[in-house]
């Protein structure tokens, strides 16, 4: 995966290709390129493609991200355990990437230059869902 610098005017263009979020056993979130989906019955079994030898445990798939936005807004909602972005403040969300930026990364990365657009964008995102949704 190609290194993902979060800024206004890409945040909603199509990865080069669709990666898949992961939810870690050991905590954190990962992106593959290859979709694992599991069916929930090969769970923690020596069928699912996340289990986890050592522990017995498996990584959780959440699905498909397209572009950097989605990506972003999922890294911002599991950093502050909330279900829905749609609920959250503007400080919440400001709190959550200062937190992403902060932890830093190898592959993703949001740039502090960029962070008045990633933070701007991730508002107006949310402000769009909550209209989609009729609340």
């Amino acid at each position: 995966m190609e290194k993902i610098v979060f800024k206004k005017e890409t945040m909603n263009n199509r990865l080069p290709e669709t990666l898949y979020a992961v939810e870690s056993h050991r905590g954190g979130i990962y992106f593959d390129d290859v979709d694992l989906s599991v069916d929930d019955d090969y769970l923690c079994s020596a069928d699912d493609p996340y289990y986890c030898e050592t522990c017995g445990d498996s990584d959780w798939p959440l699905g498909p991200i397209d572009t950097p936005l989605e990506m972003l807004a999922l890294l911002v909602e599991r950093d502050d355990w909330r279900e829905d972005i749609r609920e959250m403040s503007d400080k919440d969300i400001s709190d959550c990437l200062v937190r992403f930026i902060d932890d830093g990364g190898d592959e993703i990365v949001v740039e502090k230059k960029d962070f008045n657009d990633a933070l701007q964008a991730l508002i107006a995102y949310r402000e769009s869902e909550k209209q989609n949704s009729g609340g």
